[in-house]
Parts: C-alpha cells; structure tokens; sequence
C-alpha cells in the first residue's frame, strides 16, 4: 500500500497536472502488509483476533485503485477535511495492484476497503477475516470489453487466438472466462494478461488485442479522450448480471466492534461525494497529484473520466441486496464459488445514516 498521505491540492500544472509532493507519512502498518505470493490464510495461522480501529486511532483505508473519478468521493472527504470534521484520522492509500484491497482488509493491514461487489462475495471462500460490506459508492456494474477499431476483431468469438489483458482484480479472470463461454469459446483460447492499471497503454501498444473488466466511464473516457475511438462493450451486453461497482469493506468483527467509526466513515464519504459532484475540477485536480511521475499523463484525460463518472456517485451509500443476492446466485450456478454466503453477513446498509 502506498506510504502517502494525500492532502492538499496545489494548483499543479494544467497540462500535466503535476503538483508538489504531498508530505509523505509513514504507514504504521506497512511492515505486517503480506509478502509477495504470500496466501492471507498463512498470515492468520496461530494469530490472535485482529486490532480495530475506534475513534482515538487512525483508520487506514486501501482504495480499489490509484484515486481517480470512480472513487472521488473519499479523495474529497480527507481533501476537504471531513474525516478530521467527524474526529477521525484517516490515512488513505492505494494497493500496488488491483488484486490487493481486499486482501489488505482481510489481513488486518487496512481498517476499511474499496472494492468491487463481486469480490466481496469471493473472500467468503478466502482467508482471512470475513469483511462485511457497509455502503456503495456506485451502483452499477462499469466492467468492459474493449477493444480499437482497427483491431479486426467484431465480437467476442473473434478474440480467439488474441491476447486479452485484465486490470487484475481476482474475480476478472473467472468472469472472462464466462463471456468466452457465452461465444464458443473457452478462457484455454485466449492469452491473459494481467495490466494493472495501464490497460489503456496496453491495448494502444498492441501489447494485447482487448481488455477485459476497465470501466466505460474509467478506462473508456481515457481512450476517447485519447482519440483512439474504442469498441466498447459493457457488462449487462456481456451476458454478465448486474452488480454494485464498488462498496466499502470493514473487517465484520470490527464494523459491530465500533459502528460509531463505521457510521462516522460513511457519513463523511457522503460529504465527499457531494462535494466532488459538485466540484468536479477540484476533485480532478486533486486526484492528478497521484500521477505527477507519470510523463504520459496528461489533465484531460483525466477530466473526460470525471465528466464521464461523477454523475454515477451514489449519493445515499444504499447497497441494493436483492441485486447482491442476484450475483451470488449467479455466481454459485457458474461454479465460481462453492457454497452460497448468506448475503446478509457480507452486504448491509445498518451502518448508514437513516
């Protein structure tokens, strides 16, 4: 996890959205993050139940990814000082690839979490800590197929033989598998590549032919603000079911240890949500100072994902469980979890505001 505290916004450079380095700050945690290729249920062998985090102790929170418009409103919650409103001391961070966030929660490494819904569902055959989801920052599932026009590929049956690059979330591969599925085709026919997040590079490097599970209103508005005029297909057209596209995540001991700080967190993401809506170049900007040692960043395109995204930002939190229920279902037909959790042990709204 990033050893970054992210305050401040500097006017930075319009172009490049270059900014000073914001005042770095040491993880407290950072030494018990897990080893590379270390499975999270080794680091629970012979450990004790994990430290939650109250009012008087600094909440670490891992992001889905490098903050951008997808999850804005956090950004602007500890930008705008509304955690330290609230009396929290919250260190945000994001995970050195998009497979970790979760992991990060189930280790005790992090307090609190962003992920996509479909992960939440996968740690209940994981390792670890149960989490518990506690509110939803957007509603809808974004995931993508996407590829360039020049491609020559038409549909889904014609990646066979191509190379397929994935961000790298867990459950990313497993749902490819079944959109292969879907079109005569099986995951053995394609080549996967795992791109973290520079799906965008990839795809217009040739370094692969398509990717899979980038968001339309991410990875998409990149690529158009980029003029490369992508193929993009989403989810729903996919034959996938409908699922939140990111939640929030809390160890399920430590949410019914300490709703306070739960219902507190929650309410100052509200906040922060609101306030990126409503000012979306300020949120821009801030997010921008995550890619100051990028040279091929560039402003714009990170404004058309904001453009594209910040409508999408729930502006209550309120998880819809039925819908919750629909994925793990679905999930279970397809084989690719084994038994079905109950979903009122990894989804609820109890910790929101009424």
């Amino acid at each position: 996890m990033a050893a970054l505290v992210l305050v401040g916004c500097g006017a930075g450079d319009e172009e490049t959205g270059a900014a000073a380095p914001p005042k770095a700050k040491t993880d407290p945690k950072e030494e018990t993050k897990p080893e590379k290729k270390r499975e999270v249920a080794e680091i629970f062998k012979n450990a004790g139940p994990l430290e939650c985090a109250s009012h008087s102790d600094e909440v670490a929170v891992t992001l889905d990814a490098d903050p951008d418009s997808l999850n804005a409103g956090v950004e602007m919650a500890l930008k705008r000082g509304f955690f330290a409103d609230a009396g929290l001391e919250v260190f945000v961070g994001g995970p050195k690839n998009p497979a970790r966030a979760v992991h990060y929660v189930t280790a005790g490494v992090s307090d609190i979490g962003i992920a996509q819904e479909p992960q939440v569902v996968l740690s209940s055959e994981e390792g670890g800590a149960p989490v518990v989801a506690i509110g939803g920052l957007i509603h809808q599932s974004n995931a993508t197929m996407i590829w360039l026009p020049g491609s020559r590929i038409r549909d889904v049956a014609d990646l066979k033989g191509k190379t397929v690059g994935i961000p790298g979330a867990p459950f990313q591969e497993a749902f490819l598998g079944q959109v292969l599925e879907q079109a005569g085709l099986r995951l053995d026919d394609v080549t996967v590549e795992r791109t973290n997040y520079k799906s965008g590079d990839a795809l217009l490097e040739g370094r692969v032919d398509a990717v899979f599970g980038g968001a339309w209103n991410g990875l998409g508005a990149e690529l158009e603000a980029r003029g490369a005029e992508p193929v993009v297909t989403r989810a729903r057209a996919l034959g996938l079911p409908p699922y939140e596209e990111l939640v929030v995540i809390a160890a399920a001991r430590c949410a019914a240890k300490h709703p306070g700080v739960m219902r507190t967190f929650m309410r100052a993401i509200a906040r922060g949500t609101e306030a990126a809506r409503n000012h979306p170049v300020e949120a821009a900007n801030f997010a921008a100072q995550s890619y100051r040692l990028d040279p091929r960043f560039r402003m714009g395109y990170l404004r058309a994902q904001f453009k594209a995204s910040l409508p999408l930002l729930s502006t209550d939190a309120h998880m819809n469980l039925a819908k919750a229920a629909g994925l793990v279902a679905w999930m279970h037909k397809q084989g690719l979890i084994k038994r079905k959790p109950l979903v009122k042990k990894l989804f609820t709204n109890e910790y929101l505001a009424p």
